[in-house]
């Protein structure tokens, strides 16, 4: 009779937790498409972009690109970005500068 008494008590005390953990692992899948985006752009000034179709811009694509270029841990010796030399204020290029200067010191050339 005690033995029945505490197997009631444990599986009293365990229903709420068995319950809290099924509460979690019920979740809705989201939808995987991306979202799309709009490049905004004046033609009186610029043509044009040419975006491939089988690769169009997405928001979660661009978040993607931002991420990775500010992330020093692609550079051979992980501590250069390509926001190190790729300035904003130069529009993204290295500045004029006859020769890019790599992690690694050394000039490379295209």
């Amino acid at each position: 009779m005690l033995s029945k008494l505490k197997n009631k008590k444990v599986a009293l005390l365990l229903l709420p937790g068995i319950y809290f953990l099924l509460s979690f692992s019920y979740y809705q899948i989201q939808d995987d498409k991306p979202t799309p985006y709009s490049l905004p752009y004046d033609t009186a000034y610029l043509p044009k972009p040419n975006i491939p179709l089988d690769n169009p811009l997405t928001v979660e694509g661009i978040a993607l690109g931002r991420l990775l270029f500010y992330d020093s841990l692609l550079s051979v010796n992980k501590t250069q970005s390509c926001a190190s030399c790729h300035k904003q204020e130069f529009y993204f290029t290295d500045g004029g500068k006859d020769f890019s200067i790599g992690a690694l010191n050394m000039p490379w050339r295209l």
